[in-house]
């Protein structure tokens, strides 16, 4: 599978894409993201601001599918996005139990006051994989290139958070290292139930 840095051309997919999350998480009685969250205008948005990353089959893997007995994905399908956001995230200064691995600033007025460009960790959102590719490990390997993308760049850390109840997403971030350090308030008004579990990973 191919991790890369998604274009315009893309959104349609990483629309699809989430739409599948979405339904996997209604289907597991869960409220995350069946407000309306993520808008196809923030998917727009992630990718105009080089945001949004995706992951593509290949022809290996429609071979590894086919000797495995799977359903084979067709190369060049999308079938995984997720956001890589290093502008630092103000919800994470809504710390309600816990605390973050790093000590960093959060909010735009924290960067500014630190003289800082981009916060010191990544922050990963609307990490989602299609429904046709489920139990392939795609999560795992967008974390992973998350994670050596992030030091390349000389990031600290990297940060996501997820519903309590995303018990998947849960275990997914802690397989890779990822440790549960806090709850957070989000602010986000699409989202009926603002508590949130955070993850971080010192790179």
């Amino acid at each position: 599978m191919i991790f890369r840095q998604a274009t315009l051309n893309d959104l349609d997919d990483v629309i699809r894409i989430t739409r599948d999350g979405r339904a996997a998480l209604a289907a597991r009685g869960l409220d995350q993201w069946q407000g309306g969250n993520p808008t196809p205008e923030r998917l727009h948005a992630d990718i105009e601001a080089g945001y949004t990353f995706v992951v593509e089959a290949t022809e290996a893997d429609a071979l590894i599918d086919a000797q495995n007995g799977s359903h084979p994905l067709a190369p060049g399908t999308l079938v995984g996005t997720v956001a890589f956001v290093g502008a630092g995230e103000p919800d994470y200064s809504r710390v309600t139990s816990g605390a973050w691995l790093i000590d960093a600033a959060n909010t735009p007025e924290e960067l500014r006051a630190k003289d800082q460009q981009q916060a010191d960790y990544v922050t990963l959102h609307r990490l989602a994989t299609a429904a046709a590719a489920t139990r392939r490990g795609v999560a795992s390997l967008m974390l992973n290139r998350c994670f050596d993308r992030a030091r390349i760049l000389g990031f600290k850390s990297v940060r996501a958070d997820t519903h309590e109840g995303n018990i998947p997403m849960q275990h997914a971030f802690e397989k890779c290292g990822m440790t549960r350090c806090c709850e957070i308030e989000i602010t986000n008004p699409l989202e009926p139930t603002k508590k949130r579990i955070g993850f971080e990973i010192v790179l």
